[in-house]
C-alpha cells in the first residue's frame, strides 16, 4: 500500500512540476534547430534519472542558429538526465553547439525547475549537445 501511495505521489507531483514550451507553433517540434551558445551561469544537476527522469533547464546566450529570424539574445535549453554528460560537463561561460527541438519527443515528461519563467524566453529541447574549447 505504501508502495503504490508512492508511486502515485510520483507521478502526480512530476504532471504538476513538468513544464511544456509555451506560445509556440506545436508544428515545429519534430524540426531540428542547432544553436552555439555560451551557459551563462551553470546550475547544479537535478536529480539522477532512474525510476523518474528530471532534466535541467539552462539559459544560454546565443552566438549563432539556423531557427529563423531568432531574434533573442538568449535561449532556454533543456538536458534531459543532463548526469550522463558527465559531472563539470555544465561550465561558465563555456560555449557549446546545441541541436535542439522545440519540444519533448520522449513518449513521457521530464519534470525539471525552471527559475527563469519570467524572462519570457523560448525553450528548446536539446537533443545533442557537444562542449566546444
Amino acid at each position: 500500500m505504501r508502495f503504490a501511495l508512492l508511486i502515485i505521489s510520483l507521478l502526480f507531483s512530476s504532471y504538476c512540476f513538468s513544464q511544456t514550451a509555451k506560445n509556440i507553433d506545436q508544428t515545429k517540434d519534430s524540426i531540428v534547430y542547432h544553436f552555439e551558445v555560451r551557459l551563462t551561469k551553470a546550475l547544479g544537476l537535478t536529480p539522477n534519472c532512474g525510476y523518474m527522469a528530471f532534466a535541467l533547464l539552462q539559459k544560454f546566450e546565443v552566438i549563432k542558429t539556423d531557427f529563423p529570424n531568432y531574434t533573442n539574445r538568449f535561449v532556454l535549453i533543456v538536458e534531459p538526465c543532463p548526469e550522463f554528460l558527465g559531472i563539470g560537463f555544465f561550465q561558465n561561460n563555456k560555449i557549446y553547439q546545441v541541436s535542439a527541438t522545440l519540444n519533448s519527443t520522449a513518449p513521457f515528461s521530464y519534470p525539471y525547475p525552471n527559475k527563469y519563467e519570467k524572462d519570457n524566453l523560448p525553450i528548446f529541447w536539446s537533443k545533442e549537445i557537444t562542449k566546444l574549447k
